[in-house]
């Protein structure tokens, strides 16, 4: 377990959950967003959680700028 040290943490997560889409994405976007300082708030994550979530996004990025495919809306 790791603390966030850094303010981008947030901001990568958010665009990572962005890009991810579907249930899970909308499901971290969700519980991040309200957060403004992650430092503050004392958050904490698994670094091999954070690799492999970093990885599924860009794969799942990647998949959604095939031609003939939506991107993913805003969650809310």
């Amino acid at each position: 377990m790791f603390n966030v040290r850094r303010l981008t943490v947030r901001e990568n997560v958010l665009q990572m959950a962005f890009k991810q889409g579907g249930e899970f994405g909308k499901i971290i976007w969700k519980s991040v967003i309200d957060e403004p300082d992650l430092i503050a708030a004392k958050a904490i994550y698994h670094h091999d959680c954070y690799v492999t979530f970093s990885r599924t996004t860009s794969t799942s990025a990647q998949k959604r700028a095939q031609p003939n495919q939506t991107h993913p809306t805003h969650p809310t």
